[in-house]
């Protein structure tokens, strides 16, 4: 999640809480954004983020690793965001199958971004707000089960 405009830009979606998960989540948000040099990469300190070769992941891609210990409040964007898809999508809907549950999340991902209004963006949605915005890159990794890596970039431009 982009913690400037609350934009979600990598997505993945499992049945299993593991280190694969996270790695998905992460390619999706390179695909998203390109290169992620020079970001930060913040997460709690779960094993999955802690692996060797998401490590090594994150190294080679020149990012630097930030890992808070137990304290939520961290986290409260991404939390706030697992409790919304939870409550007004994944809680309420019933589906056929994986392939089903996960087209119907990243659809909510696609709402949420381009038409979910927000208090703090002035009532415009994520994307209006970016395509208004230069901004500082805060964004969150969506796992399958909604655990999150918020990353942020270290320099930005003032220009309007």
């Amino acid at each position: 999640m982009d913690m400037e405009n609350r934009e979600v830009i990598g997505r993945a979606v499992s049945d299993k809480l593991n280190s694969e998960l996270v790695r998905s989540a992460f390619e999706s948000a390179l695909m998203n954004r390109g290169s992620l040099e020079g970001y930060i990469h913040h997460t709690d300190s779960d094993r999955r983020y802690c692996s060797h070769e998401y490590i090594e992941l994150l190294n080679n891609s020149k990012i630097q690793i930030s890992m808070c210990l137990g304290n939520a409040y961290e986290n409260a964007h991404a939390e706030s965001f697992n409790k919304t898809i939870k409550y007004q999508e994944i809680n309420i809907s019933c589906y056929a199958d994986k392939i089903e549950a996960a087209k119907s999340i990243f659809q909510f991902i696609d709402r949420y971004n381009s038409i979910r209004p927000h208090s703090a963006l002035g009532g415009l949605s994520p994307l209006q707000f970016k395509n208004k915005q230069k901004y500082i890159f805060f964004f969150t990794v969506l796992g399958g089960h909604f655990n999150c890596i918020h990353w942020s970039k270290l320099a930005y431009s003032n220009d309007k």
